[in-house]
């Protein structure tokens, strides 16, 4: 009965009784986190990937994400398939705040950054144009879980 403990309390973490500290020891997934995001592509994640398709932790093609425009990230933090809402954090610098989408939802399709980079999140190019210019590299974010 331990197992069906821990899958009522994700289950109702999840729907907001118990708030997040309760979702977190359940599940062990964050709901909120904050920290720095990058971006990655197809053209150097894929140079070092032997398998043509370059896929993804999830099984996906980069390159098919990519063509379609998906809105996607890796993260260890969060299992694959969650739907993350990404937004510039107050704390990054005020011109990168102006020209910033207020947010964008991605689902996390892959694993990464390593954690020994300091990152939280990898964004696909697409997802992290919307929030600062490709050329800026890395930005402060604040993430949190959307439910389903």
């Amino acid at each position: 009965w331990p197992c069906a403990t821990v899958g009522i309390l994700a289950i109702l973490a999840w729907n907001g009784v118990g708030g997040t500290e309760a979702h977190e020891r359940a599940t062990g997934h964050p709901t909120a986190k904050s920290g720095t995001a990058s971006w990655y592509s197809s053209s150097e994640t894929c140079r070092v990937n032997p398998d043509p398709a370059c896929p993804t932790a999830s099984g996906l093609s980069l390159f098919d994400l990519e063509a379609r425009g998906v809105l996607f990230a890796a993260s260890y933090a969060y299992p694959l398939g969650t739907r993350l809402r990404v937004r510039v954090s107050d704390s990054a610098a005020p011109a990168i705040r102006r020209q910033s989408a207020q947010s964008v939802v991605v689902t996390v399709l892959d694993r990464g950054p390593h954690p020994r980079l300091g990152r939280v999140l990898d964004l696909s190019k697409s997802a992290f144009a919307k929030l600062a210019p490709l050329s800026q590299g890395i930005v402060q974010v604040e993430i949190e879980a959307v439910k389903p």
